[in-house]
């Protein structure tokens, strides 16, 4: 009995870190750069901050994947800056919350299936700290001291683990907000907010990669998880929560698929996309944008030069 149950410790010990493999980082890093895509993407940049006072630099970042029947290739713009997220961090806590499904950590319930529904199709700040509750066992609430918040930030830091664990350098341990934080969400942000959410453009690209790829905790989960993702183009959007109108779908000629997930705040304004042009062609594309945020032409406008190069 003692042997059967260290057999499958060993065995749920294997499965869990073929998970932690699938999504990882290294997986985008390692993809071949394409040096034609490159210069392109920086001539797009060139002309977008020429186009948007501004928009300066430092401020800007782009990460594109093509694929192609030899492979897919990766071209980048400043990648390495890091950014606050606004709601693009909800892909991360989506991923979270399909491996503590897969983990058995967490239990699938209408309720939970509801709440990840409208954090990625609404981008519901209600519905994302349920999430973020769900996945690290935690609970909004009055400020901690000692031990008890020593704990709150330790299982708050599960999601920062579990993607550390993959080769990604993030910190998505704080919830999304509209109007402002209270209690340990405002302690766990640190006094001058330096311990706030952070991200960067090939990150989030190295995510939508193993979503495209279906390897992002198992294909089951991939399926699930783009099904959320998926928008109309165009769109009719009458609400202000839109994720498709002055982002990167709205550049997107008609007859495109499009799966994304936007995010915006008086800072920063970001989409990150998985796209399929009626040619056939399907690249993902990830842009990042701080101190412009008002600005809702610059996107779409990103998103058309970038069709451009995939337009043949």
């Amino acid at each position: 009995m003692i042997f059967l149950r260290f057999a499958l410790f060993l065995l749920l010990a294997t499965i869990l870190s073929t998970a932690d493999a699938s999504g990882d980082f290294r997986a985008y890093s390692d993809l071949p750069r394409d040096p034609e895509l490159e210069a392109r993407l920086k001539t797009i940049a060139a002309s977008v901050l020429a186009e948007s006072p501004k928009l300066t630099p430092g401020n800007l970042s782009m990460s594109v994947i093509a694929f192609s029947t030899d492979g897919p290739r990766r071209a980048g713009y400043e990648e390495s800056i890091p950014y606050h997220p606004a709601s693009v961090v909800k892909l991360f806590y989506l991923v979270a919350a399909h491996q503590r499904l897969r983990e058995l950590e967490l239990q699938l319930s209408d309720e939970l299936t509801r709440a990840l529904r409208d954090m990625i199709v609404d981008s519901s700040n209600d519905a994302t700290s349920y999430v973020v509750d769900a996945v690290t066992g935690t609970t909004s609430g009055p400020q901690l001291e000692g031990r008890a918040y020593r704990r709150f930030v330790d299982r708050r830091n599960w999601v920062n683990r579990y993607f550390s664990r993959m080769g990604y350098d993030i910190n998505a341990n704080g919830k999304t907000w509209c109007e402002g934080v209270y209690g340990r969400e405002k302690q766990i942000l640190g006094k001058n907010r330096e311990y706030r959410n952070r991200i960067r453009s090939d990150q989030v690209a190295a995510v939508m990669f193993s979503l495209a790829n279906r390897t992002s905790v198992d294909s089951a989960a991939s399926d699930s998880m783009l099904s959320l993702m998926s928008r109309a183009v165009p769109a009719v959007e009458t609400s202000e929560e839109g994720q498709v109108q002055s982002f990167l779908g709205e550049g997107l000629p008609a007859g495109a698929k499009l799966w994304s997930k936007a995010g915006w705040t008086s800072e920063v304004r970001h989409d990150a996309a998985l796209v399929e042009l009626p040619n056939g062609r399907r690249y993902v594309a990830v842009v990042l944008s701080r101190g412009d945020a008002a600005n809702v032409t610059t996107l779409p406008e990103i998103s058309r030069r970038i069709v451009s190069l995939f337009d043949h």
